[in-house]
């Protein structure tokens, strides 16, 4: 995989992440920088050949683009920090990445991507890229249906599959942005994070597939309601209301209303206010933000109401939260 960074009208290359390692933890490159255009830490690791992560928190003073060529693989994705960015895919069309929406996409081919980071926000991100081959060996070497699984999205070209935003992803995913090791140990915990991902994303993976059956859907309506919950999570400060909703998947709010219950087993309302506080709590832990500025983030615009939603959900106020980062 071949990389490259630009800003404006140059290109800079030389700051792709390599993973040759160092002397203290092989196989392992941690850099920190500040230049012209960006600062900020990122880290690479190739456990196995055909398996890596990537975290990245990098803050950018321009509108930047970094342009990567893809192999067939998997690539999980989930940004973390504040900011919206946008990925191109050759042959497909642009998609908008929102923070702490997970998403796997699968690479049939050899692709090439931009994506496009905004100025000024932070960026922070952690990835997987499992190639098609590493998935091949790994489902020779286990007898478990997840790399099967796992090697069926990459039988046609590209595909977006939006992830719901389960809390163990993001809880793995926050753990590899803020490991409290070095060196070797660094190398080992992160490891252990890459690998908590790869077996939630099987589970879900797997589970999505199987669900439909268990509950007496048809693929077609389990395929609705899902489209439901992607709208919601992409648009969890500002969602559209029931009418609105049912408008945009095609059905009545009844049916719609009815077959969420169903899969998920709460109400859209109650689905959408966990989601919110859940978002907010991954929000707490990682990022040094007033208590009230992330209740606005996701959709409270009453900081009391805040406080008291998120005690009833996490069994303590929001500020708890903010005191275990300090």
């Amino acid at each position: 995989m071949a990389s490259t960074r630009n800003g404006s009208d140059a290109v800079h290359s030389g700051e792709s992440i390599d993973v040759g390692g160092t002397a203290e933890s092989p196989g392992v490159m941690s850099k920190q920088w500040k230049t012209d255009i960006d600062s900020g830490r990122s880290v690479c690791r190739e456990f196995r050949p055909g398996f890596s992560a990537s975290v990245c928190d990098v803050t950018y003073s321009i509108n930047t683009k970094v342009e990567v060529d893809v192999e067939p693989s998997l690539f999980f994705g989930v940004v973390t920090g504040e900011a919206c960015s946008t990925l191109s895919i050759d042959g497909c069309d642009s998609i908008e990445i929102k923070p702490l929406c997970p998403l796997l996409v699968s690479f049939g081919d050899y692709r090439s991507c931009v994506g496009e980071l905004p100025a000024t926000a932070r960026c922070s991100s952690v990835g997987l890229c499992m190639t098609r081959q590493y998935l091949e060996t790994m489902a020779e070497d286990y007898d478990t249906e997840v790399f099967g699984c796992f090697l069926s999205l990459l039988r046609g070209d590209v595909a977006i599959h939006r992830l719901p935003q389960s809390g163990q992803l993001l809880a793995s995913a926050n753990n590899m942005l803020q490991s409290p090791y070095e060196g070797t140990l660094s190398a080992i915990y992160l490891e252990s994070c890459a690998l908590a991902l790869l077996a939630e994303t099987g589970r879900i993976i797997v589970g999505e597939r199987d669900k439909a059956a268990e509950l007496s859907m048809t693929r077609r309506e389990y395929s609705r309601v899902q489209e439901i919950r992607e709208i919601l999570e992409q648009n969890i400060v500002d969602p559209p209301t029931l009418s609105q909703l049912s408008r945009q998947i095609g059905i009545n709010a009844t049916t719609m209303s009815n077959q969420f219950r169903r899969v998920f087993g709460s109400t859209i309302f109650s689905f959408l206010r966990d989601r919110r506080l859940e978002l907010a709590r991954a929000m707490l832990l990682t990022e040094s933000l007033p208590v009230s500025q992330v209740g606005y983030r996701v959709g409270f615009n009453n900081p009391a109401a805040f406080a008291t939603a998120y005690r009833r959900r996490f069994g303590r106020p929001p500020s708890a939260e903010n005191r275990r980062l300090q």
